[in-house]
């Protein structure tokens, strides 16, 4: 059995940008300067934790491999400079800022099985189970402020989110025949299956009223593969390989 858990937790005060001129690409205000309006905080935690587990049962060898995996992420983006020119006259606030908050949450789960047969048997096989699922949520959020005073502007320009949800699995087994010491043929198969739903709720005065988009796609296939090989030696081998993908 063999366990591994790994964790990051990243804080950062700002974006490494410089201002430059669009065209000259010159710093705005001096080397390694940058000009905000609103802070621009980012933290980033990551945990991925996995398990694999080994079984001899002399007749073959059993492996499990399990992971999991999550994403945390808060970021705050300035993005008056853009905005400020246009949303100043329509809303009547001159000195409107507006702050992109953009939360980000993910996870991961696989799943695996394999059956192997030992490898020095005239008909080696193999077979297996593949699981995934993940989720994922990425928030969006327009935060307007007055960049005189730096107090919350009450309206609500932008505010929405995109959710997806994806599960994969598959089956797939592989048979070597050798039929002597120097000539073997190698066979597999493998289907795969997945789906996908995606929705996306939104509203604001950018967009109109609230709505929300749903989508959703599936799919599974069956792929094989063929590959004869022949050893002159320990040293030297010629193979050919068919395969198919999606």
């Amino acid at each position: 059995v063999r366990l591994n858990v790994q964790y990051q937790d990243l804080h950062s005060g700002g974006m490494s940008e410089e201002d430059v001129d669009g065209t000259t690409l010159k710093p705005l205000y001096g080397d390694l300067v940058q000009k905000r309006y609103a802070a621009e905080p980012l933290g980033i935690r990551y945990f991925l934790s996995s398990g694999v587990v080994n079984y001899d049962f002399g007749w073959a060898t059993l492996v499990s491999a399990t992971s999991y995996a999550t994403l945390r992420e808060s970021q705050i983006n300035d993005l008056t400079t853009t905005y400020q020119p246009v949303l100043g006259p329509l809303l009547g606030v001159p000195t409107i800022g507006i702050a992109f908050d953009i939360p980000i949450k993910q996870s991961k789960v696989t799943q695996e099985f394999r059956l192997t047969s030992p490898d020095d048997q005239k008909l080696a096989w193999q077979a297996g189970f593949f699981f995934t699922h993940e989720a994922s949520t990425h928030g969006e959020e327009f935060d307007p402020f007055d960049t005189a005073t730096g107090t919350s502007i009450p309206v609500n320009l932008l505010s929405g989110a995109l959710i997806s949800r994806y599960t994969e699995y598959a089956f797939y087994g592989d048979v070597d025949y050798h039929f002597n010491s120097q000539f073997d043929i190698l066979g597999g198969l493998r289907y795969g299956s997945n789906s996908q739903h995606y929705h996306q709720p939104q509203s604001g005065a950018l967009i109109g009223p609230a709505s929300t988009l749903v989508a959703k796609s599936s799919d599974s296939s069956t792929t094989f593969l063929l590959s004869p090989r022949y050893k002159f030696d320990d040293d030297n081998m010629v193979y050919a390989r068919v395969a198919s993908g999606y």
